[in-house]
């Protein structure tokens, strides 16, 4: 729940990180795939805590090299793509990552569907948001895993469509997911 909360507000209120030169080389051994990644992964810890972003976009890089198929990877790019508020650049690596979490058959990742969801919203294409929030609020009704069930809300009244914004508003006002003032300041 912490991540989920530190990616809504790195996409609300989205920060600059600059690049600072590295001595840290990326050793990927190709006959022990396990050893690489946790060398990488880290390196990679290390140079995020010093918001050594290219560094770490190449870490990334290196890791995906190692392993296509893991879409945390992607994830995590999408994350410091956003960061760095290239937009095209994060919605394709989420895109990545929510396509590879559903290849077995068992359901998208909903946290990649919010942060996507946001992506979009941030960019007022509400359409494809609502989309991504709608999926996300029909397999975790309860809000047990993402709440989305506000954003959805006001991307609805957004869309011209407030009687469901609102409903869903209300519902998180009845729920205690809102308090009343940010019911009352879409649904008055």
């Amino acid at each position: 729940m912490f991540r989920f909360i530190s990616i809504l507000v790195s996409l609300l209120f989205p920060i600059t990180l600059f690049s600072q030169d590295s001595d840290y080389k990326v050793d990927c051994i190709e006959d022990d795939k396990n050893t690489s990644i946790s060398r990488l992964t880290d390196s990679m810890n290390t140079n995020w805590l010093k918001q050594d972003t290219i560094t770490t976009l190449s870490y990334l890089d290196s890791l995906i090299h190692v392993d296509t198929k893991e879409p945390g990877y992607y994830f995590e790019k999408a994350f410091i793509y956003n960061q760095l508020n290239d937009y095209c650049n994060s919605l394709s690596n989420i895109s990545d990552a929510i396509e590879l979490s559903g290849a077995d058959n068992s359901g998208y990742d909903l946290e990649y569907l919010t942060f996507r969801g946001m992506l979009y919203f941030n960019n007022q294409e509400y359409k494809l948001a609502v989309e991504d929030f709608e999926y996300v609020y029909t397999h975790d009704k309860k809000g047990d895993i993402i709440d989305v069930i506000s954003p959805l809300g006001i991307t609805y009244i957004l869309l011209n469509k407030k009687d469901k914004g609102c409903r869903l508003l209300k519902e998180a006002l009845n729920e205690n997911r809102i308090d009343k003032n940010e019911y009352f300041e879409h649904c008055k």
